[in-house]
C-alpha cells in the first residue's frame, strides 16, 4: 500500500506542473472596440505579468483570407508597479493606408513571445478591427423635432453634434439652417473633437429668434467633417430638424441703405439695398426699375444676395450664394 501511495504521489507531482501553466494571452489591446481611422502604424497589446520576445515572433493582418499587411517589427516592455508587473508587447507596421468599409485581423503567430517567470510560450492570438467607410451616425445633445425658442450665446448658440471619431474640419465647412424647406442663413462650423469623440457646431455670434410653431433644419453638408488622421473617412449630411418656440414679436426688416443714395450716375448698373439684419432673396426674387409719371415698368432685373460683416457681423457665405446665383441664372 505504501509503494501504491508513492506512486500515485508521483504521478500527481508529475501532472501538476503540466495542468498549472495557462495559455500566454493578452489582457487588452489599443484597437479593441474603436474603429480604426489612422494609418496602420503600430498596435499594442497588454499581459498579465513580464514578457521577452522570442526570435520566432511574428504578425500580419488578414482581411478576406488575404495577408495585407506584416508586421516591420516587434518590441516588449515590462512596467512593475506595486501590485503587479505588466508586460506591453508593441508591433509596428510601415503606416499603410487599410482601405475603408473592410474587416481586418490583426494575427499574433504562436511563440512569439514568453513569459518572464516561467517561458511559457502564447499559443496564436488575434484582434479585429474594423476601417468605417465614412464618420458614421452623428448624434446630437437633443432629440429630433425639439423646441427652440432663440439661440444663446453658450456653446455657440445651437447644438452640438457628435460622432464617435476623433475629426477634423474639410476645408472651411458651414451649417446651413433651413426655414420651412427654404436655406436661410449659413454659420461657419466649428469641427474639433475632445476625449475621443468628434464634434461640430455652428458658430452663431448673434441671438436668433425662431417663430412659433415654424419648422427650421439646422444641416451640415457631408464632407464638412473627416477622420483626424484620414481625410478619406468623411461624414454624412447632418441633420437636426426643430420647431420654433418664440412667442414675442419679430421685428420687422428694414434697409438702411441704397446705392442710389449717392451713385446719381446716368447709367443704372448694379442698385444694393443693405438691411439692419442677415437676410436671404428668396427664389426668383426680382427688382423692378419704374417711371413715377407713366407708372411704366421700365426694367426688372433677377436680384440675388451678398452677406457681409456689418452691423449683424455675418460671415460671407460662398456656398448659398453659388445656390441663389445657379437658381437665378435665367436672363433678366
Amino acid at each position: 500500500m505504501k509503494n501504491l501511495l508513492l506512486a500515485l504521489a508521483s504521478i500527481v507531482s508529475c501532472v501538476l506542473p503540466m495542468t498549472a501553466a495557462s495559455p500566454l494571452l493578452p489582457e487588452s489591446c489599443t484597437d479593441g472596440d474603436r474603429l480604426f481611422t489612422r494609418p496602420l502604424d503600430e498596435i499594442d497589446f497588454y499581459f498579465d505579468g513580464g514578457i521577452k520576445l522570442l526570435d520566432s515572433a511574428k504578425a500580419v493582418v488578414i482581411c478576406g483570407g488575404e495577408t495585407v499587411a506584416t508586421a516591420s517589427r516587434m518590441e516588449v516592455s515590462n512596467y512593475t508597479s506595486s501590485k503587479r508587473t505588466q508586460g506591453t508587447l508593441t508591433i509596428f507596421f510601415d503606416g499603410q493606408i487599410l482601405p475603408k468599409g473592410k474587416e481586418y485581423t490583426l494575427q499574433v503567430a504562436a511563440a512569439s513571445i514568453a513569459s518572464e517567470t516561467d517561458g511559457t510560450k502564447n499559443t496564436e492570438f488575434a484582434q479585429s478591427f474594423s476601417v468605417p467607410e465614412n464618420l458614421g451616425p452623428a448624434r446630437f445633445e437633443v432629440k429630433d423635432g425639439v423646441t427652440i425658442a432663440k439661440t444663446s450665446y453658450y456653446g455657440g448658440g445651437l447644438y452640438t453634434c457628435y460622432w464617435g471619431i476623433e475629426t477634423e474640419a474639410a476645408g472651411e465647412p458651414s451649417f446651413i439652417l433651413y426655414r420651412e424647406g427654404v436655406a436661410v442663413r449659413e454659420f461657419p462650423a466649428y469641427v474639433t473633437w475632445d476625449w475621443d469623440l468628434g464634434q461640430a457646431y455652428p458658430k452663431v455670434e448673434e441671438e436668433m429668434c425662431f417663430e412659433k410653431g415654424v419648422r427650421y433644419s439646422l444641416v451640415l453638408p457631408a464632407g464638412s467633417a473627416h477622420a483626424m488622421y484620414r481625410d478619406d473617412i468623411i461624414n454624412e449630411e447632418v441633420v437636426l430638424n426643430f420647431i420654433g418656440g418664440y412667442e414675442g414679436t419679430v421685428p420687422p426688416l428694414n434697409y438702411v441703405w441704397c446705392s442710389l443714395f449717392t451713385d446719381h450716375s446716368d447709367v443704372l448698373n448694379i442698385v444694393t439695398f443693405t438691411y439692419d439684419r442677415p437676410v436671404h432673396v428668396a427664389e426668383g426674387a426680382k427688382l423692378q426699375l419704374w417711371e413715377i409719371e407713366n407708372n411704366t415698368l421700365v426694367k426688372e432685373a433677377y436680384a440675388y444676395w451678398k452677406a457681409f460683416r456689418r452691423l449683424s457681423r455675418f460671415t460671407s457665405t460662398p456656398r448659398l450664394q453659388a445656390r441663389q446665383q445657379a437658381a437665378n441664372a435665367a436672363p433678366a
